[in-house]
């Protein structure tokens, strides 16, 4: 594949929502097509733009598109009630971890999108810094903050598994020699 493609792939596939760079930074890194701090700072990137748009863009629209569905056909079309509560539950789902956001807002949010664990990440942190009301400055600095942590973290296990468990590792090596004798 070109190089320009495998940039490609890596620009889009960190904007995935759940993939975002905690799947896609190992994945090219183990491929090994390209440098793995170039992989890392593409992910990092285009992680970072659709952290930005979902904070500035989707997340409004979402709310606005919500209290006009609401105002307009909340009794009328039975449709409307099942998109609501599925925009709802996103809200909702979004609130609840960003309790953890709101005690310390910044540093939360940091840690929110930094620690690579099931349901953070930039999107679910953009839209709680949104719901959260912090300010642009704030929202835009803690999602880069810990878009970082969250590539160091992920990028250091990769390189460093991959570092350990290679067939050139001295230790392994030294290890499957004593296991022979």
């Amino acid at each position: 594949m070109s190089l320009v493609s495998e940039i490609l792939q890596i620009f889009f596939g960190s904007m995935v929502p759940i993939l975002e760079q905690r799947a896609i930074i190992p994945y090219f890194i183990v491929k090994g097509e390209i440098n793995d701090f170039l992989v890392i700072f593409i992910a990092l990137l285009g992680n970072f733009l659709i952290g930005i748009i979902v904070y500035l863009i989707i997340s409004p629209l979402i709310d606005k598109l919500k209290e006009y569905l609401l105002a307009r056909f909340s009794d009328k079309i039975w449709i409307f009630n099942i998109i609501v509560k599925m925009i709802n539950y996103l809200f909702n789902r979004a609130k609840k971890n960003a309790d953890k956001i709101d005690k310390t807002k910044f540093w939360g949010l940091v840690l929110f999108v930094g620690i690579p664990l099931p349901f953070t990440g930039v999107w679910t942190g953009a839209l709680a810094a949104y719901l959260f009301k912090l300010n642009k400055r704030t929202a835009i600095l803690g999602i880069a903050v810990g878009l970082l942590l969250s590539a160091t973290i992920v990028g250091g296990a990769t390189i460093t598994g991959i570092d350990l468990f290679s067939s050139e590792n001295k230790y392994i090596e030294r290890f499957r020699n004593d296991e022979v004798k």
